[in-house]
């Protein structure tokens, strides 16, 4: 399985938390008084279970009561800084500079309103370390490689400004403790003791500041060199104030040996390290003295020493330190490092396997900081993690040069610790690596190569059970390649073809049919795009989107069929595969309707209805129990489906009055929604038979007379649009003569809309006597001057004109002008006009 910290986001980075940075928040006031207060105790539990808010709330709380002493004032200020300061530890990077500013401003707006607070030296000792401890924090995030300038600068600035506030302190008390010892205490102000105790550990963390600055600088270099030497002399002059009994004592002497290690001493630095390792001192400082013990070994070449150290007891008393397990994780790996020189193979395995438990130990016993410590550890090693190197070390040095944006690096660790797993017979194990390997390119965008690892992973491994979800990725990052370089598109499928054929059951399969469908539309293939996503099996979770997809094609097919086959024919095909989509093996209709059901329901109505395939009766059951299903249906789908079922209704004999009835009770009384039911039913009079047409008009004009009342709630071109159909309703229902006059009253009012002409032109044709077929012949002649040549309603009107004359028994007149349309240039190139001006031809012609 992926470790938690393997998270795939943009700009991720690891976030040092608890350990030798808490150390540095943890001098202020507790440190001075011989035991924390319970105030104190109970903040110092909260931040450790990181509980922040909760230990912030607790001081503000107290803080702000009337009867806090200024001693208990103080106290609670150190400890919300302190408290701010370890937030902004944990905090993540985008918040981090935040919290750090808080802490800070935490200090200073008390030192700004307290001027003359007897125990303000204890907030500015506190402030102090909180730029040191952000300067530890940007140089440990650093340590596995160099920064880059800018980051060192800030590391540098931040360590700068810690510098320049605790020397202003130990400065400060130079001159204050002499003069404090000649004069009289004032109440609740820091006694003599209490401000020597302060200069003390204000020279300490001026000596921890200088060591933090020179190790950001390289080696052997004159900055380093006198940065560390001035640690030193610190150090030294402060061991002159204290006696071995104090605490800070054993403090002071383990940073000399670190020191001195760091100046290259070794001998100097192993004396006094000797004497932090006796009986009577407390275990944390033998303990770290152990870890610094492991270093010095390491920094002299003393690889033996190393070894001997490690076989020592990492805990006494019960008592462990993460810093001594960290440090025996570096013997670890440089022992390996140096076995591996030597090719003694057995060795590295065994250094690497006891380096792996304990990297896990670090981050279970110790918690996440002193795992991503380790995790640095270890990017540091990669270049010796070579051979039998543990594969729980690849992987985790992966993971973290991943986190680092070191992306090709992680890469090779990641493809090498897959290698070890799978040459093991670790096949689960292999495969998560490789996995993860093709999710560095995904973050990275790479799409070919993330299509190339994922396929490759799931080829090689297919039968395991994240195979199909692997191949399925390779699919996905195919065909994003493909929409950049049309030339990849080949590959995009074959990619889909090998997961049907490897994989050929299982929901990934109905996200490839899905697929499959859309690059056939892409490809103006509607058989196989139809044929695709009428595949993907109903209970999957991509069903309704494929039933939607596949309403979509069916439509674009039936608008446009080809020479072989008609869009009746099409239609009829439609009809039954989405029926059948919609209804289960036993034939039954869905309990629940879904969006893609809902479609192709509808789809199949309209088709039925259009074509007259079957009997309206047959989408009226459709539609009724489509819309009985889904009462929490869209709107837009409702109002289709009601639109469709009023025709549905309007075109059966018996239930002219059903439909009427719908549109008084059923159909919602928006007027637009209203209109769209006219149209509807306009299209259905057009294709009916006389008779039925007839009933059609009925339901034609209760619709119209619906929207009459709602007519100032239209648009002049809907107003226009209802008139008209208005019209086209009376000639329908037989009332010509009225029809006649509306049509004469709408095309004066608007001469200029070619639809308006164009209606009154086909009314007036389709009259029985010569008056009319005269007028109908200078109405369409007048559609035909406006339209734009070449245009469908050009092409009507032209043929009308000759039917018009056919009509009137001048066929050679026609002839004349059908001939000159069909012969002179650019001639009638329009097939399906071509033909019928052909037809009427022969008709006219002797």
């Amino acid at each position: 399985m992926l470790r938690q910290h393997f998270i795939l986001k943009p700009g991720a980075t690891s976030t040092p938390s608890v350990g030798v940075l808490a150390l540095l928040l943890n001098i202020g006031l507790a440190a001075l008084a011989p035991a924390q207060s319970l105030d104190a105790q109970f903040v110092t539990g909260l931040r450790a279970r990181q509980l922040f808010a909760l230990a912030e709330r607790h001081c503000t709380d107290q803080l702000a009561r009337h009867d806090v002493s200024q001693r208990q004032q103080a106290e609670l200020v150190v400890e919300l800084i302190r408290t701010r300061a370890e937030r902004a530890v944990h905090a993540p990077l985008a918040e981090r500079d935040a919290r750090w500013s808080q802490a800070r401003n935490t200090a200073a707006d008390f030192l700004r309103s307290h001027p003359e607070h007897p125990r303000r030296l204890l907030i500015r000792l506190q402030d102090g370390l909180t730029p040191l401890a952000h300067g530890e924090q940007l140089r440990l995030e650093h340590d596995v490689r160099p920064p880059a300038a800018e980051q060192r600068e800030t590391a540098l600035g931040v360590l700068r400004e810690a510098t320049e506030l605790l020397a202003a302190i130990d400065k400060e008390l130079k001159s204050e403790i002499p003069l404090r010892r000649r004069a009289t205490a004032k109440p609740g102000e820091l006694s003599v003791d209490e401000l020597v105790a302060i200069q003390q550990h204000a020279q300490h963390q001026l000596a921890r500041a200088c060591r933090n600055r020179a190790l950001l600088y390289a080696a052997g270099s004159d900055d380093r060199l006198a940065l560390l030497l001035k640690a030193v002399e610190t150090l030294e002059h402060t061991t002159t104030q204290l006696t071995p009994d104090q605490p800070l004592a054993e403090i002071v002497q383990l940073e000399l040996a670190m020191c001195q290690r760091l100046l290259g001493r070794f001998d100097a630095a192993r004396h006094r390290l000797a004497a932090l390792d006796g009986e009577a001192l407390s275990p944390t400082i033998r303990l770290q003295a152990r870890a610094e013990s492991i270093r010095l070994a390491l920094a002299a070449k003393e690889l033996s020493a190393v070894e001997r150290l490690l076989q020592a007891e990492r805990t006494l008393g019960g008592q462990a330190s993460p810093e001594l397990d960290l440090a025996r994780l570096e013997g670890m790996l440089a022992l390996a490092q140096a076995a591996s020189e030597t090719s003694a193979a057995t060795r590295v395995k065994r250094y690497h396997d006891q380096a792996a438990d304990l990297v896990r130990l670090l981050e279970t016993a110790h918690g996440p900081y002193w795992g991503r410590r380790a995790d640095q550890l270890l990017v540091a090693s990669v270049p010796g993690l070579a051979g039998g190197a543990n594969r729980d070390l690849l992987a985790r040095a992966a993971d973290t040069l991943y986190l680092q944006g070191r992306f090709d690096e992680a890469l090779t660790a990641y493809d090498r610790a897959a290698g070890q797993a799978r040459a093991a017979g670790d096949v689960n194990v292999s495969f998560d690596l490789a996995y993860r390997a093709a999710l560095v390119e995904q973050q990275r965008q790479r799409h070919a190569e993330a299509a190339r690892r994922f396929r490759a992973l799931a080829t090689e491994l297919a039968t395991h059970p994240q195979a199909p979800a692997a191949h399925l990725l390779a699919a996905w990052h195919a065909a994003q390649v493909a929409e950049e370089d049309a030339a990849a598109t080949e590959q995009y499928a074959a990619i889909l073809t090998e997961h049907l054929a490897n994989w050929p059951s299982g929901e990934s399969v109905a996200q490839v049919r899905l697929w499959v469908g859309r690059l056939a539309e892409t490809r103006h293939d509607w058989q196989g795009a139809s044929d695709a996503y009428a595949e993907v099996p109903r209970d999957s979770l991509q069903a309704s989107a494929a039933l939607a997809a596949l309403c979509a094609v069916w439509r674009k097919r039936v608008a446009q069929p080809g020479e072989n086959d008609s869009a009746a024919n099409l239609a009829g095909k439609a009809i039954q595969q989405l029926e059948q989509a919609i209804r289960d093996p036993a034939g039954k209709l869905p309990a629940e309707w879904t969006h893609g059901d809902l479609a192709a329901a509808l789809t199949a109505a309209q088709f039925r209805l259009e074509y007259q395939i079957g009997k309206p009766a047959e989408a009226e059951a459709l539609l009724q129990a489509a819309l009985a299903g889904s009462p929490d249906a869209a709107p837009a789908w409702t109002s289709e489906a009601q639109a469709q079922l009023v025709v549905a209704l309007a075109t059966q004999p018996d239930k002219t009055d059903e439909a009427e009835a719908l549109l008084q009770n059923g159909v919602a009384a928006a007027p637009e929604q209203l209109l769209a039911v006219l149209a509807r039913l306009s299209q259905a009079a057009e294709r009916s038979s006389a008779a039925t047409r007839g009933q059609v008009a009925q339901v034609q004009l209760a619709a119209v007379d619906r929207l009459t009342p709602l007519r100032g709630q239209l648009s002049a071109e809907d107003v226009q649009r209802l008139d008209q159909l208005r019209a086209d309703a009376l000639a329908g229902a037989g009332r010509r003569r009225e029809a006649l006059a509306e049509y004469v009253a709408l095309t004066r009012a608007h001469p200029q809309a070619g639809a308006i002409q164009e209606g009154y032109a086909a009314l007036l044709l389709a009259g029985e006597d010569a008056a009319s077929k005269r007028q109908a012949l200078a109405q369409w002649r007048l559609v035909a001057s406006r339209a734009r040549p070449r245009s469908e309603r050009w092409h009507l009107a032209k043929y009308s004109v000759a039917l018009a004359q056919w009509q009137l028994g001048e066929p050679a007149e026609a002839a004349t002008l059908l001939r000159y349309l069909l012969e002179t240039p650019p001639r009638i190139s329009d097939p399906a006009w071509q033909d019928k001006f052909v037809a009427l031809l022969k008709q006219c012609s002797p």
